[in-house]
C-alpha cells in the first residue's frame, strides 16, 4: 500500500489539494483518507506570511520583459493553462 500525506482545504463537500496535481491518481481510484484539523495560524503567522508574499510579489517581474509580462497576465487570466483544466473546473 503507498502513502502520502498532503494538506488540503474542504470545499463544499469536496478536498482540494493546496498543491494542484501533488496527488496523481485514476479516477474512481478508492482511498482512505484520515482528517487531522491544521490549527489556524496567528495574527503574527499570518502577517509574516502575507509580507513574504509581498516581497515575492515586489519583484516578481524583475528581469522580465513586456511582452513577457503580457504572456505570464494573458496565462493567469485564462487559468486553463495556468492551474490546469482539472483545477479551474473545481473553482469556478
Amino acid at each position: 500500500m503507498s502513502e502520502q500525506t498532503i494538506q488540503a482545504i474542504y470545499h463544499e463537500g469536496v478536498f482540494h489539494p493546496e498543491i494542484p496535481g501533488e496527488v496523481s491518481l485514476h479516477e474512481g481510484r478508492k482511498v482512505e483518507l484520515s482528517i487531522k484539523k491544521i490549527e489556524e495560524d496567528t495574527q503574527a503567522e499570518r502577517s509574516a506570511r502575507i509580507e513574504r508574499i509581498k516581497n515575492i510579489i515586489e519583484h516578481f517581474y524583475d528581469d522580465v520583459d513586456d511582452n513577457e509580462i503580457d504572456e505570464i497576465e494573458r496565462a493567469i487570466l485564462r487559468r486553463v493553462t495556468f492551474v490546469g483544466d482539472e483545477n479551474k473546473a473545481q473553482f469556478d
